[in-house]
């Protein structure tokens, strides 16, 4: 996970939706719409 912290916001975003993708993925859908609500309101 040390790695993940040099990683640009972006890029940590599509690693860790990925890895969820790969675990739980109706949890990862959920994530998903998620972050992309919460980044449409804070931007």
């Amino acid at each position: 996970m040390r790695y993940s912290l040099k990683m640009p916001r972006l890029v940590q975003y599509f690693v860790v939706l990925g890895n969820l993708a790969q675990i739980f993925t109706s949890f990862s859908y959920w994530l998903f719409n998620a972050l992309s609500y919460w980044t449409f309101n804070c931007d």
